[in-house]
């Protein structure tokens, strides 16, 4: 519980800078330093609540994969890549057939091939467009919604949900190349990314023209 209101609070630091220090300046430059480390240290217990909270979900439950990705976006807020990247590598082992968790793998690995001392750049390279390739493989398998395939659904909306999926991978691609600085290779996807949104803007006009639904209601 807090015994007064924060703006209270700076006041009163404000006022103990002012008495305490040479002059104004210097006073106000203590006040915002001190500001600054009030910011850092609630962040950091946000940071520290949602560790723990994760870590009675995991024990609860090892082998969610969910779970894992979380503690690894968490990782990586506080900048502890290493950690993160192994909590990717379990989350991939228990749902290697899930797209956003080789999503995960490869950007985190791409922003470390970034780093000035990581020491096999182009393994690391490789590695992570191996991952970004399977979730590509991933993202644009057959649609399966509860045991049914894509015939159980209308033609019309599978067909546009397909293009959805395909535009997200081209743009995640071209990210992926652009990244690295290789703007002739992330180009292509790029383009094809603006050719599939044309796409799906036709698609769910013709599904919502009444032409279409009263021909599929016939």
């Amino acid at each position: 519980v807090r015994l007064w209101h924060p703006i209270w609070k700076d006041e009163l630091h404000l006022n103990y800078c002012a008495q305490t220090a040479a002059d104004a300046e210097s006073a106000a430059t203590r006040h915002q330093q001190y500001k600054k480390q009030q910011e850092q240290l609630g962040f950091g217990a946000y940071k520290l609540d949602m560790s723990r909270f994760l870590r009675r979900l995991s024990s609860r439950n090892p082998d969610s994969a969910v779970n894992k990705v979380l503690m690894g976006n968490l990782l990586i807020a506080t900048n502890r890549f290493p950690p993160a990247l192994e909590a990717y590598l379990e989350a991939f082992r228990s749902a290697p057939q899930e797209p956003l968790v080789s999503l995960c793998v490869s950007t985190l690995l791409l922003r470390a091939s970034m780093h000035k001392k990581i020491l096999d750049r182009h393994g690391v390279v490789l590695k992570a467009f191996a991952f970004m390739f399977e979730y590509a493989k991933l993202r644009t398998a057959p649609i399966v919604a509860k045991g049914h395939t894509m015939g159980g659904m209308e033609d019309g909306v599978a067909e546009t949900l397909v293009l959805v999926r395909e535009q997200e991978v081209s743009y995640n691609l071209g990210r992926g190349f652009q990244h690295l600085g290789l703007k002739h290779l992330a180009s292509p996807w790029y383009e094809r990314a603006l050719e599939l949104h044309d796409l799906i803007i036709a698609k769910r006009s013709a599904l919502l023209s009444p032409t279409s639904s009263s021909s599929s209601s016939s």
